[in-house]
């Protein structure tokens, strides 16, 4: 939860949400359209984390599926680019 705090922190203090107005601010779709791809895939993780935590408690693969897809997608995509950071940080730091 606290993660998730800060990275809305970090979205509704950033330059990029004043291009949504005021509702929109607040919808993944205006944060994947203004903000980079690695913090969009970090806030829709988080997002999901928070918003849908008690549906994902020992929740069966079908319901992984069907349900809760969009959870185990943003948690795929945001684990990914971590992945990618910190490997071209170590080639960066071995260089």
């Amino acid at each position: 939860m606290l993660k998730y705090v800060a990275v809305f922190k970090e979205w509704i203090n950033s330059d990029e949400a004043k291009n949504c107005h005021s509702y929109s601010r607040f919808s993944l779709n205006c944060v994947e359209k203004y903000w980079t791809k690695e913090k969009y895939e970090k806030f829709a993780y988080y997002y999901y984390t928070v918003s849908m935590w008690r549906q994902l408690i020992n929740n069966e693969d079908c319901v992984k599926d069907m349900v809760n897809y969009n959870y185990y997608e943003a948690k795929q995509n945001y684990h990914s680019s971590t992945a990618v950071f910190i490997a071209l940080s170590t080639i960066a730091l071995i260089l």
